[in-house]
């Protein structure tokens, strides 16, 4: 005999359907206890490994049993165990069948109830494991849109304990409750935590977190003093933290992330508690709190002190995406509460304090996520008053362009950059192309009207190399051809536009002038550095070998050749451009041309119109230019025994061509009403008078 695997008796287990005849004996009222229990221990074995009998037991509504079982009796162990089925449930059962049994109001009641004996009895080490696992289960059912935890009561109580001690209450139920800081209250409490971030999804517990002050409690943990240089009490440039003291430092610099991470989401949830409170200035406060160069040693042992490295970046990542979060809500007493406060002046001294500190490796994604927090920020305090930028006074556009090299190494970068659109539509190619024209308008390089080369032997000179003459230096001194990329951010733009791609549809012939330009940068600056060596060079009265003489000549005059062939074709594409104008030109006034013949000849048949009507001598010539018309289109050819039918009506007193039916529109005496009411009847004679005014077919029969 050789026993069988444990694959095979899993799959044996499955297909016998076993875990619904379980459920079913918890579903009997005279099942025993000791019965419900070895159930209950058989269902967490048996619900561990497989999904398959998950939905199985779902399908018996085991977790509505299991609530029920669990509230209903008095040990510890059949709580234990239903706790470790519902949780299996959760993460491997079907959505709908958990919604449509756990977010029942009996069985999120029977939650509550099991709850409350657990909060309140547990003081041993494995009661308190137990609530903490009753509060994970409690999580995932909160995930859950349909779970009604207001309706039961639920949040009204997690927010009683989320905020116990921070804030003071005299409810019964935490009256007599103590925490400390051993490891299971602290775990509870970041549960807690969590839990005020799912349940802020329900807009309705709006109420419930104003009336306890959860916004109060999380401040608690960021709560900052200055410290006093002078007995007067003067405050000084230092400040220290003021923690909660039930926690040790590395817990309570962990929850004092988790607090910060929470008010992200719950800021704009409860933004009137966030005005009262004077959030700003406790989270600006943090800010500078941050920035300064103190002896604070984090721990980084958090999943929120990721890039610490003994500093402060956790709380600094932290604070800005709070500030982000607050800015991005564009109201304006908020944002105009913020910049009161010098917001903006702190958030360009985190800019320029992480531009200057950032290192590879994890913290330099750390930095990289900050940087992009405080520019978003900025943007949305700056966008809506103009004057707000002016407080900036320098330009982000270098800073802006960095970090767009930076995240080209994302394989979606060039997907978004293209997608992205400006207020006016207009693309980001195109405004880096403007942004380059500007670049070399302000460095004064001599470019045409439509950017185009107009002095081919120095096609990138600007004003700095004219100013810096050039000088015998040193071979270790930058040449002011090198010195020149510094002075603007033309080399930045190359680089972005080297990732994207230099043939880019839907250019302007602007555009386009200026794109062959930037796809020669690279071989412009590389000649121009070596005319420079080569003026330096006979600065120092120095003849290069005839070889090195001849390959400086044929790089100069392979430079001169590339900006000469440049100019041609930005030449060719504005001519182009100004052939399509033209043509454009004329296609407009050929379509003005005819729509004018047309007029004229609208006008001069309704002048013929009005002649033949005002005068009988010219209806007559017109009855009888029509009929020599109908005459010389029939054919002259007569056939012996064909016989000719009349092809017109007799007795008209028209001068067009008719055909069978004729549109005549009526004015009746009686605008409304009549016998003609009915505008629904299609083809019926008009009396004289009567009806509703309307457009009616008349059928001429031919006799």
């Amino acid at each position: 005999m050789q026993a069988s695997r444990v694959e095979f008796n899993k799959k044996m287990v499955e297909e016998s359907h076993v875990v619904e005849q379980l459920v079913l004996l918890l579903s009997q009222p005279e099942t025993e206890v000791e019965v419900c229990l070895v159930v209950l221990q058989l269902l967490q074995t048996f619900s561990a490994d497989s999904g398959i009998m998950c939905e199985q037991m779902l399908e018996a509504h085991a977790a509505w049993l299991v609530c029920k079982h669990i509230a209903e009796s008095n040990g510890a162990q059949m709580v234990f165990h239903g706790v470790e089925v519902l949780w299996n449930l959760l993460e491997k059962g079907s959505p709908d069948a958990l919604s449509g049994q756990l977010c029942q109001v009996d069985s999120l009641h029977a939650l509550r109830e099991v709850f409350l004996g657990d909060a309140l009895q547990a003081f041993i080490h494995d009661e308190q494991e137990l609530l903490n696992d009753l509060l994970v289960v409690i999580s995932l059912i909160a995930a859950i849109p349909s779970a009604p935890m207001l309706e039961t009561g639920f949040s009204r109580l997690l927010v009683l304990l989320a905020t116990f001690p921070e804030v003071k209450n005299d409810d019964p139920l935490v009256r007599d409750l103590r925490i400390s800081n051993s490891s299971e209250d602290f775990e509870r409490k970041k549960l807690l935590l969590n839990l005020l971030v799912l349940l802020s999804h329900d807009k309705a517990n709006e109420v419930v977190f104003h009336e306890g002050q959860v916004l109060l409690a999380l401040f608690e943990y960021i709560k900052l003093q200055k410290d006093s240089d002078e007995p007067g009490g003067r405050a000084g440039d230092t400040f220290r933290q003021i923690p909660v003291g039930i926690w040790t430092e590395v817990q309570y610099e962990e929850l004092q992330l988790h607090c910060l991470a929470v008010l992200t989401t719950l800021v704009p949830f409860l933004l009137p508690d966030f005005l009262a409170l004077h959030g700003s200035t406790r989270l600006l406060l943090m800010l500078e709190w941050c920035l300064l160069s103190d002896d604070y040693e984090a721990k980084g042992n958090s999943f929120y002190g990721l890039g610490e490295e003994a500093g402060k970046r956790a709380h600094l990542r932290l604070c800005a995406r709070a500030l982000r979060s607050v800015a991005c809500l564009s109201d304006p007493v908020l944002n105009q509460d913020l910049c009161d406060q010098n917001a903006i002046i702190q958030l360009l001294d985190v800019l320029k304090k992480l531009t200057s500190d950032m290192k590879a490796g994890i913290g330099f994604v750390v930095d990289l996520e900050i940087l992009t927090d405080v520019l978003l920020t900025l943007s949305d305090l700056c966008e809506p008053e103009e004057h707000r930028k002016m407080e900036m006074a320098c330009s982000f556009r270098p800073l802006i362009l960095t970090e767009l090299i930076e995240l080209s190494c994302h394989r979606n970068w060039k997907r978004d950059v293209m997608c992205w659109r400006g207020c006016s539509g207009s693309t980001a190619v195109a405004m880096l192309l403007k942004i380059w024209r500007f670049e070399e308008a302000e460095a004064g390089v001599l470019r045409g009207p439509k950017g185009q080369i107009l002095d081919p032997q120095k096609p990138l000179s600007g004003w700095f190399q004219k100013e810096h003459l050039l000088v015998s230096q040193p071979a270790s001194s930058p040449s002011p051809a090198i010195l020149e990329l510094a002075e603007n951010d033309r080399v930045k733009l190359y680089v972005i536009f080297s990732k994207l791609g230099f043939d880019l549809p839907n250019l302007t012939a602007e555009n386009r002038v200026t794109m062959v330009l930037i796809k020669n940068y690279l071989d412009f600056k590389v000649g121009e550095v070596w005319c420079e060596i080569e003026q330096e060079l006979a600065l120092e009265g120095l003849q290069p070998l005839n070889t090195d003489r001849k390959a400086l000549e044929h790089v100069r005059q392979a430079m001169e050749r590339k900006a000469h062939g440049v100019a041609l074709e930005q030449q060719i594409i504005l001519r182009e451009q100004h052939e399509l104008e033209l043509q454009e030109e004329r296609c407009t006034y050929t379509q003005m041309m005819v729509t004018h013949e047309q007029e004229k000849a609208t006008l001069q048949a309704w002048r013929d119109f009005v002649a033949r009507t005002s005068h009988i001598d010219n209806l007559k010539e017109a009855k009888r230019k029509q009929e020599e018309s109908i005459e010389r289109s029939r054919s002259m050819q007569k056939r012996q025994g064909l016989v000719q039918h009349r092809k017109t009506l007799g007795n008209l007193r028209v001068t067009a061509f008719c055909g069978r039916h004729v549109s005549v529109q009526t004015t009746p005496i009686i605008p409304n009403g009549g016998p003609l009411a009915d505008t629904a009847t299609d083809l019926k004679w008009l009396p004289e008078t009567g009806g509703a005014q309307r457009m009616t077919e008349l059928v001429l029969e031919q006799e």
